[in-house]
């Protein structure tokens, strides 16, 4: 193995994500001494706070575009090039700074680097791969750049190798995506940006075209290892490597979020960069060399969430405090009256369809319902996503015939046509609008071919006022009509077989015109007119034309 002790080390973009980690963490026997060099454009001085003693530090204010950089690296043996515009979706709006800092500035620190004789460690992108319909590695030649943040790495990248016969001695990674902790961390990739929102119980942001999309993600730790395996190796052999933890989608990034933060709302929104596809990237060629990724999305994720502690009342409360914004049925718990009536009367009208039956309870909260139905049933298996709320059911409803498990249904793998009846009450709503026709389909999935599907879901037209997609304080995620329940029951391969509702109106009185009547004459009469009331009946009845029921409750069988 190459001599790697008393190495100088020099880091353009210090006190960034990656730099304010790597810094922290190069190994013991890589270096003697380190330079930090950084413009602080970015004001991360906490990256300078408690830096370990195993090392010789020094700090060097200054900017790449306008340094004299042969001089700060003489007597430098690698120089790791992390300073760059990097939010990619941001960078739409400054293409000209990207192209000056991203690219330029990389030319005047590989000049340096060749003139000096340091070598250089450059940092790319998996990004420069683009759309690609299968999986990608380091040979492909139709590299499609969606952002001028990749379109800059690129170049930069040719330009290195360009200087590659005058004798500059380099190695480019292309990173996936960074999550994970540092003292410098961003939050504008996607795994820091949830986090964020989630811990401060903020609608996840995601783009609408994201949900279901492939992409490489590098936890922070692995970066650094791959940085210290690269200096011990020697490898600055002028290649391409990919390197990244994993390769993942929006929705498992999510999925894994919700294990530490179990109750997340999640908005579509649109992007700059709409013509991103799935994409994903083969890092075999690193391992060859014998670097092994050891990062997991868990690690990382349970990293960042406990750095965020402090401010998690909201998103780790317990079962019981949640009950009060809606999201969890807890008997006695601080239920209002008419919530608690429209349970107790829809747990009550199901008994019959489970008697004797095998079933499976979707989002069973606490898991009153499940222990009522497990009375009559032969079997009940229920789940949900909160950790908590299965903890506290297990703790307070125990019955022999009855089995809970925490877990996001959209990533469940439960036996298929195994059940007799599937039930989904007060769910499929707050299910994120772009999983929702798996979620039916999960349903189908996993019933018996002459088995039932009861769902119960709000009724858009009495739920949401004007044309809103969820009532304000809702922890819905999309709510439908009776129409559009119909088109997603038909395109999931389901059958309704009976409608019926709770706490039907007159249709007229459904209109957003009236509702809005209604709520003006109350708040200047003082008195509650009944439209959201106890007089509605909170009993499951057949539907007429002519009534609109605040929830439908359908009865649903396999279409084929």
């Amino acid at each position: 193995m190459p001599e790697t002790r008393n190495k100088k080390i020099l880091i353009t973009g210090a006190l960034g994500h990656i730099g304010s980690y790597l810094i922290r963490n190069f190994d013991a026997d890589s270096a003697k001494e380190i330079v930090l060099f950084d413009n602080l454009e970015s004001q991360r001085y906490p990256s300078l706070f408690n830096l370990p003693k195993k090392f010789k530090y020094r700090f060097i204010q200054e900017d790449i575009l306008t340094a004299n950089l042969v001089d700060h690296f003489r007597g430098v043996d690698v120089v790791i090039h992390l300073a760059a515009v990097t939010d990619a979706e941001g960078s739409k709006k400054i293409p000209e700074k990207v192209e000056q800092v991203n690219l330029e500035g990389t030319k005047r620190v590989a000049d340096a680097c060749l003139k000096t004789g340091a070598k250089l460690i450059f940092p790319s992108t998996t990004s420069v791969y683009g759309s690609q319909e299968s999986r990608v590695d380091e040979n492909c030649q139709e590299l499609k750049p969606q952002s001028p943040y990749a379109e800059a790495k690129l170049k930069a990248e040719n330009y290195l190798q360009s200087l590659k016969d005058d004798g500059l001695k380099f190695v480019i990674c292309r990173f996936g995506t960074i999550f994970g902790h540092s003292v410098g961390m961003r939050f504008h990739t996607a795994v820091n940006r949830f986090t964020w929102q989630a811990v401060n119980d903020q609608p996840l942001t995601v783009w609408k075209t994201a949900w279901e999309q492939k992409r490489p993600y590098l936890e922070i730790s692995d970066c650094a290892r791959a940085v210290n395996f690269i200096i011990k190796n020697d490898l600055f052999d002028g290649q391409i490597y990919n390197v990244l933890t994993e390769n993942m989608t929006v929705k498992e990034v999510v999925g894994a979020i919700r294990k530490f933060v179990p109750i997340l709302n999640v908005s579509y929104v649109d992007s700059p960069i709409m013509n991103q596809l799935s994409y994903e990237v083969d890092d075999s060629k690193i391992r060859r060399v014998g670097f092994t990724p050891q990062g997991e999305l868990r690690k990382g994720l349970e990293s960042e969430v406990a750095s965020f502690k402090g401010i998690m009342t909201k998103t780790t409360a317990s079962p019981e405090d949640t009950l009060e914004s809606g999201r969890r049925f807890v008997l006695g718990k601080n239920m209002k009256k008419r919530l608690m009536m429209d349970h107790l009367n829809l747990y009550g009208w199901v008994l019959p369809f489970v008697a004797n039956k095998k079933v499976l309870d979707i989002g069973c909260g606490t898991g009153f319902s499940s222990f009522v139905w497990a009375h009559a049933a032969k079997e009940v298996l229920a789940t949900d996503i909160s950790v908590e709320a299965i903890n506290y059911a297990k703790e307070n409803y125990k019955k022999s015939n009855l089995q809970f498990t925490a877990g996001n249904f959209l990533d469940s793998k439960f036996p298929e046509k195994q059940f007799d009846v599937v039930l989904s009450t007060y769910v499929f709503e707050q299910v994120p609008e772009v999983g929702q026709l798996e979620f039916l389909k999960l349903l189908k999935k996993y019933l018996a071919d002459d088995g039932l599907i009861i769902l119960a879901t709000p009724n858009k037209k009495i739920t949401t006022p004007f044309s809103r997609e969820v009532a304000f304080g809702s922890q819905s995620q999309k709510e439908y009509d009776k129409q559009g329940l119909g088109r997603l029951f038909q395109e999931a391969g389901l059958r309704p077989l009976e409608w019926h509702g709770q706490r039907a109106v007159f249709a007229p009185l459904a209109s957003s015109v009236v509702r809005a009547g209604f709520n003006l004459l109350r708040k200047i009469s003082g008195v509650d007119l009944g439209f959201y009331s106890q007089r509605p009946n909170p009993e499951v009845r057949p539907l007429k034309f002519y009534l609109e029921p605040m929830r439908f409750v359908v009865l649903l069988k396999k279409a084929d």
